[in-house]
């Protein structure tokens, strides 16, 4: 595939896309990237803004759903 096929692939999976953890992804910008004459790619860049999931209290009396061995 072509560079700018794939960042536009890339772009559709994640602009706007929110993440646990992370917050919603907004898409800043591309460019094209030239290593040598045989070599080359595009950058995309993107800004997380965090959203509320880190805000939300856990509450450790309430066992997991998956035990490790105290072993």
């Amino acid at each position: 595939m072509r560079p700018y096929q794939i960042a536009g692939y890339i772009d559709g999976l994640m602009n706007e896309t929110r993440l646990s953890g992370i917050g919603t992804l907004q898409f800043m910008g591309a460019q094209e990237v030239v290593l040598n004459e045989y070599l080359g790619g595009m950058l995309i860049r993107y800004r997380a803004t965090h959203g509320n999931d880190d805000r939300e209290k856990i509450d450790n009396d309430i066992p997991s759903a998956y035990t490790y061995p105290l072993s």
